[in-house]
């Protein structure tokens, strides 16, 4: 039913310029998988800021699994989106919070190298460079309709 509690909420309040839903885990986290599936497809989005703590190798919770590459993840959201709406990850949350402000840095430009797509970490940089980056696809993808 999550699907439709957050469509319901989009219809609630679709004549805003910009809506903004918070997802959950991953839609490749097997216990979360569902929750995160329902939020993707309710939502609609045109647009996604994947969350990315560089320092973890496991999922939360089930430590014999690891964590998927990046791209590869960016890549199976993006898929998985398009099965009801076409989205794009356009910018990536740094969660840098085990890191010292230098490991942060580097990871943060590692990451930008990496995926070609800006990242801040939102506690040590603030959300500017993701809010830019949501606007400018959303100045993008304006230009195309």
């Amino acid at each position: 039913f999550v699907n439709g509690a957050i469509e319901k909420q989009l219809l609630a309040h679709q004549n805003h310029d910009v809506l903004v839903f918070e997802g959950q885990a991953s839609i490749a986290h097997p216990r979360y998988s569902a929750v995160s599936a329902g939020l993707l497809h309710g939502a609609r989005p045109h647009a996604m800021v994947m969350v990315w703590e560089p320092e973890r190798a496991t999922l939360y919770g089930m430590e014999h699994v690891s964590i998927l590459p990046i791209k590869r993840l960016i890549s199976i959201h993006e898929d998985f989106a398009k099965l009801v709406h076409p989205a794009r990850v356009v910018a990536i949350a740094l969660n840098g919070r085990k890191l010292s402000p230098e490991a942060s840095e580097a990871a943060r430009q590692s990451l930008e190298k990496e995926t070609g797509l800006p990242v801040a970490d939102p506690i040590r940089d603030g959300v500017g460079p993701l809010v830019d980056a949501l606007l400018d696809y959303r100045e993008q993808i304006a230009l195309v309709q």
